[in-house]
């Protein structure tokens, strides 16, 4: 039945399921399903924990070197950018299409924890205020809390991580 779903899916969107890069996993493989599964579509078993986007898929609690890899993976962004040439509206672009985008797909699938948040925050607050990995308290014109509100509401309209992160 799920092969003819899958067709069905084919015949109807036109486009093509490659079964030799799929892979079937299974939570907890009762009555050996997961070889039944795999050898119907022709397709592999996969094992967790897994990489997907350079992210550590696992069925448990993520251990702290995983999601340092979403953390890195910001602050790297960081450095192929120009700094010296952009203003602080540029900046401020820079950190809710992109800072902001990099750990999206991730909160959609993992509830983060308190200190991601406030790392991957400390390092949108230091790029918008100092174009730079660190920022002292009086070089930050406006708190945190302010920048993230709505710009209606008197905020420069930065993704709040933990609300959206609740939302996903």
């Amino acid at each position: 039945v799920l092969k003819y779903i899958l067709y069905c899916f084919e015949m109807l969107s036109d486009l093509r399921i490659n079964f030799d890069k799929s892979a079937v996993m299974v939570l907890n493989d009762f009555n050996n399903v997961e070889t039944l599964v795999a050898s119907t579509l022709n397709c592999s078993i996969m094992k967790f924990p897994f990489d997907y986007l350079g992210f550590k898929i696992r069925p448990s609690k993520l251990k702290k070197e995983d999601w340092t890899v979403i953390i890195n993976k910001i602050s790297n962004r960081l450095s192929s950018w120009n700094n010296r040439f952009l203003s602080r509206a540029g900046r401020l672009v820079l950190v809710n299409s992109v800072l902001s985008a990099i750990p999206s797909y991730w909160m959609a699938v993992h509830r983060f924890p308190k200190w991601v948040i406030e790392k991957i925050d400390r390092i949108r607050r230091n790029y918008l205020w100092n174009g730079d990995s660190s920022c002292r308290g009086y070089k930050c014109l406006v708190s945190w809390d302010m920048c993230c509100k709505s710009k209606i509401e008197g905020g420069l309209g930065i993704i709040n991580l933990h609300n959206f992160n609740s939302a996903l």
